[in-house]
């Protein structure tokens, strides 16, 4: 393997970097559902309200328990025309099998303008808000499993010991 030094590039900013073939819709490469919905009945962020979807991923059902991964600015990721195209790159990755079967979270932040305070906090209010408010809306319709992912396929649990 040849190594290399770094260089930094002289660049002028914004960049817009080109995309890969991940992050654009491939033939015979079946499509993920996307669902929208609103929270406003924050405990956690009282007097906040927000838009959160929930990609499913075509090969997902309901006999098999699907891995999950969360997206802070939810909008920003899940826009297909965007910058970032989230879920078209699960789709392909999804469809290779070079990831899991993944039920996305898109969490935008709290409107009237709450993003600061919860995603810089130094306090776990904005996990606590995952974990109790948004999450259970996820896991009341989709299976999904507590074993972490390493590499594309399901880690095995580690076995609980007495203390």
């Amino acid at each position: 393997m040849t190594e290399m030094p770094y260089v930094r590039q002289a660049i002028e900013f914004p960049v817009r970097y080109a995309y890969g073939p991940d992050s654009s819709p491939q033939p015979n490469v079946p499509c993920g559902v996307v669902h929208e919905y609103e929270w406003n009945e924050s405990e956690i962020f009282p007097g906040t309200g927000r838009r959160f979807w929930i990609y499913v991923p075509a090969q997902y059902t309901s006999s098999s328990r699907a891995s999950l991964m969360v997206f802070q600015d939810g909008g920003l990721y899940l826009d297909p025309e965007g910058i970032f195209r989230a879920g078209i790159v699960f789709d392909n990755l999804i469809h290779r099998e070079e990831m899991p079967v993944t039920v996305g979270v898109f969490v935008d932040p709290g409107e009237p303008d709450n993003r600061n305070a919860e995603y810089d906090a130094f306090d776990d209010a904005y996990a606590d808000f995952l974990l109790t408010e948004i999450l259970p809306n996820v896991l009341k319709n989709y299976s999904i499993t507590d074993a972490p992912t390493i590499g594309g396929s399901v880690a095995a649990a580690p076995e609980a010991t007495a203390p």
